[in-house]
């Protein structure tokens, strides 16, 4: 019988924060269900950071290189302002040319393979200009002998400062050095890009969650992915896509949490693709379209557009419809696939009842249609319905996973109980609050 694997993805989370002990499934629309502190805002933010630093792992250590490689840039800029400091007038002197030092050439950098390439042609521009050396030692009193002189030691001491070479040793060895060192740096990546080293996946995560420990585990179709014999971290196939929506209110806000930045760069980000998918949500719910404002006046990059032709800055507009905008605009990029997984923190919040249901009604149409998995944390009656419902209505209700948050014996910490598609131990949950109006309130 050919092995079937369980899940294509599992977290387990032990004893972190106000987690005893979670094991949840994602397959296709995972809900997490929970008095407030119990620890459904934190496992929805650990999964999220720590796929999407598993999908972005080569851009962060891309990221890295420029920051090693910035000191070598520099000196680059530097030394070709240098030569701008020189005039046609100085080099006749010289019986010889101004070097051809086209600026915008040396600053275009993209890559340190093309930071080692300029060094070259500043290796070739310096070599062909050696005549100066003989000057060097020169007792003239010529301004111009002077000036080229502090031009040319002026750029030695620039290049020098990148090697630990001490001596006075000609500048083309200096060169040499330098392009040696950054062919050195450029195979140290590739071979990080290449073997994938935990480390770095280990402290991008505590840069974002303070923790030194964090006790949790990730597996894709039953294979960990972090391999222990290698310390490497495995490539993820199931997510290409992940975004965390935990307020609709980051839409057209420039701030400085780090997921709300992200959100709003892939809202921005056309380069996804196209979806065929029907957009009910334009022509259903929020009667009108989403788009970005690129006017030179918009308080933000945003705008609403009525089907009556009306426009409106997206940041005046109610909460409500900002949370349909942001999947909106998601399908209109091509973002929302079968490799993507939202992670929202409760979706239901802003929305009128009716609304809930319609939200609920969404996740289902695009798990069902694009295949769009979803981790989602709530405590609304409606919405743990309306997705348990509709599901069952749509056939997907196999692709629907219901997890409980339940006090454990340590004060304070939690138990995330699967209950697969049954809801009625989250509904007794709910009866609690009903219990506390009887309570508390006056009734016939």
């Amino acid at each position: 019988m050919e092995f079937q694997p369980q899940h294509q993805l599992e977290f387990s989370i032990k004893d972190f924060r106000a987690i005893a002990n979670a094991d949840i499934a994602i397959d296709g629309i995972t809900v997490l269900a929970g008095e407030n502190g119990s620890g459904k805002s934190t496992i929805s933010k650990l999964v999220y950071h720590i796929l999407r630093t598993t999908i972005k792992y080569p851009d962060y250590i891309n990221s890295d290189l420029l920051k090693e490689i910035e000191d070598y840039q520099q000196a680059i800029s530097q030394v070709v302002r240098e030569f701008k400091l020189l005039t046609e007038e100085d080099f006749k002197f010289f019986n010889t040319k101004v070097p051809k030092v086209n600026s915008s050439e040396f600053e275009q950098f993209s890559s340190i393979e093309v930071l080692i390439e300029n060094f070259h042609k500043l290796n070739f521009i310096l070599e062909d200009n050696f005549f100066i050396e003989k000057y060097k030692s020169s007792d003239s009193e010529s301004e111009v002998i002077k000036k080229v002189l502090t031009r040319y030691n002026r750029i030695v001491w620039i290049l020098n400062q990148l090697t630990s070479e001490k001596n006075n040793i000609p500048i083309k060895n200096i060169i040499d050095q330098i392009i040696k060192k950054l062919k050195k740096i450029n195979s140290d990546y590739f071979d990080i890009l290449q073997n994938r080293p935990v480390k770095f996946f280990y402290q991008k995560i505590q840069e974002i969650f303070s923790e030194d420990t964090i006790n949790y585990r990730i597996s894709e179709y039953d294979v960990p992915l972090i391999d222990t014999m290698t310390d490497s971290l495995l490539v993820l196939n199931s997510i290409e896509n992940i975004a965390y929506i935990d307020t609709p209110m980051s839409v057209g806000i420039t701030n400085r949490i780090l997921h709300w930045t992200q959100l709003q760069h892939i809202l921005f980000t056309k380069s996804f693709g196209k979806s065929s998918f029907n957009n009910f949500i334009k022509t259903d719910i929020i009667k009108g379209d989403v788009d970005t404002d690129d006017s030179p006046f918009s308080r933000n990059s945003f705008k609403y557009k009525r089907i009556d032709g009306k426009e409106f800055d997206l940041l005046d507009c109610a909460t409500g419809l900002k949370s349909f905008a942001i999947l909106q605009m998601m399908l209109k990029n091509g973002f929302l696939n079968k490799k993507t997984l939202l992670v929202i923190d409760e979706p239901e919040a802003h929305l009128h009842p009716q609304w809930v249901v319609e939200y609920a009604r969404t996740m289902v149409f695009l798990n069902k249609t694009l295949g769009v998995k979803f981790l989602i944390a709530s405590h609304h009656p409606d919405m743990i319905s309306a997705i348990k419902y509709i599901s069952e209505k749509e056939g997907i209700n196999e692709n629907v996973n219901f997890y409980l948050a339940v006090e454990s014996e340590t004060p304070f910490k939690y138990n995330f109980k699967h209950l697969g598609n049954d809801i009625e131990e989250i509904f007794a949950s709910f009866n609690i609050a009903i219990e506390r109006i009887d309570k508390y309130g006056t009734t016939a």
